[in-house]
């Protein structure tokens, strides 16, 4: 199984862009060449499925859009902690 890509792509900016949480995918079983394409491109494996249309069991992948880094400020104050009743005599 392949781990997702970090590196931002067209699939992801479009995605991001679009505000898209995962993307799903499937293959043809007997098309090897489209799973690893999916894996390269950050999909993962999940399970088969049926596919009606087919009749057939299909890999079915899993891309989860990566969440932008939170940023945040924390401000502290330097100082007696509880203020002016905490302090001693």
């Amino acid at each position: 199984m392949a781990m997702p890509s970090r590196r931002p792509g067209p699939l992801s900016a479009w995605a991001a862009a679009k505000d898209i949480a995962a993307l799903i995918a499937g293959h043809h079983p007997e098309n090897h060449a489209s799973g690893r394409a999916l894996q390269r491109l950050g999909f993962n494996y999940t399970h088969d499925e049926l596919y009606p249309p087919t009749g057939r069991m299909e890999p079915c992948y899993l891309l989860q859009m990566i969440p932008a880094p939170v940023r945040c400020t924390i401000d502290v104050k330097v100082g007696s902690i509880g203020g002016a009743a905490s302090r001693a005599p």
